[in-house]
């Protein structure tokens, strides 16, 4: 079942999802994180954004 009873807190999940992408765009481009916004298809302003966000990779 993908909604368990008790419900979900739909932010807490979909950030897992988000740190999951980045993560694993950024390991991938080797760090850069251009790159990473690149096979993520979004804009680099958007990347370093959501690295600060979630506190991922190095500035």
């Amino acid at each position: 079942m993908l909604i368990p009873e008790g419900g979900v807190d739909f932010d807490e999940e979909i950030a897992k999802i988000e740190v999951a992408y980045l993560t694993a765009a950024l390991r991938r481009s080797g760090g850069s994180k251009i790159g990473a916004a690149r096979l993520l298809q979004v804009d680099k302003q958007k990347m370093h954004y959501l690295c600060r966000k979630y506190r991922i990779g190095k500035d």
